[in-house]
């Protein structure tokens, strides 16, 4: 059976499934840095996670903003070494900070992008990067074919490993998409408005169902519906 990890990156996306077959898919990625902490700085806050985690038995607010984690300290710890597939569901920087450091450290495989025609400006006191869309960027606009592969997939697409076995049977990785599809991409691109271009994902597997839907608006819906 499949585990999802759901991490907590202050406003931002990052979802991470370490799959029955070995692979690990992460789909977005926020606060990510490769500057990590210091080992006694880092057992503080995660003593303090977990004091927070056991008082959310409780109702109220416990600012759990104020002690996001770090994805690429949280793989390392769980022992991954390299990413098999990085799922960036749309173009909005809160869903790829701190990209450039990730695919250093992870050098995913498989890319999963839309065909967006997204461009992002910083204004000043921007929480972003420009390096990391610089860098998501050229891998978008770029036609090479050594990884990390870059892949636009549309809705129903089936192929080996996300949806199918290495056979070309059903199963693989359990990741069934649902959104985009072509046209929700083209209408994206022409509003200028990129949530509805967001990769919806049915992830399936022997403990159930969860869908992963990005920023989807109100066009994905009506379609998947």
């Amino acid at each position: 059976m499949g585990v999802l990890h759901y991490l907590n990156v202050r406003d931002g996306d990052c979802t991470v499934i370490q799959h029955p077959s070995g692979h690990t898919s992460v789909v977005d990625v926020c606060n990510a840095s490769n500057e990590i902490e210091d080992k006694t700085v880092a057992a503080i806050r995660k003593a303090t996670r977990v004091a927070v985690h056991k008082a959310l038995q409780q109702p109220g607010n416990f600012r759990q903003k104020e002690l996001p984690v770090n994805p690429i300290e949280y793989l390392l710890d769980l022992g991954v070494e390299r990413v098999f597939r990085f799922i960036l569901s749309h173009p909005d920087m809160d869903h790829m900070d701190g990209i450039k450091d990730f695919f250093e450290v992870f050098s995913p495989l498989n890319f999963w992008d839309t065909n967006n025609t997204c461009e992002t400006e910083f204004e000043e006191g921007s929480p972003y990067n420009p390096d990391d869309w610089e860098f998501y960027k050229s891998i978008r606009d770029s036609k090479a074919t050594t990884a990390p592969k870059r892949l636009a997939f549309h809705a129903d697409t089936r192929g080996h490993y996300y949806n199918q076995d290495e056979n070309g049977k059903g199963g693989g990785d359990g990741l069934y998409i649902l959104a985009p599809t072509n046209e929700l991409v083209a209408a994206a691109n022409e509003r200028d408005d990129f949530n509805d271009c967001s990769y919806v994902i049915l992830y399936r597997s022997a403990g159930g169902r969860i869908l992963l839907a990005g920023d989807s608006h109100d066009e994905t819906w009506k379609y998947i519906l």
